[in-house]
């Protein structure tokens, strides 16, 4: 949808990652990937783990 921030299923919008990627192709996988890694190292499942 054109103008409306779609969320995944990370709860991260589309229109930041779409951000992340035009200053570097690649780099809102790479920043997500390592949050993932920070949190895993937390004890917490990225996977699975909600916002409050």
């Amino acid at each position: 949808m054109t103008g409306t921030a779609m969320d995944d299923a990370a709860g991260v919008t589309v229109r930041a990652l779409h951000h992340w990627d035009a200053i570097e192709p690649g780099l809102a996988t790479w920043l997500r990937d390592i949050i993932d890694a920070s949190a895993r190292g937390e004890g917490i499942d990225p996977d699975s783990a909600t916002r409050t």
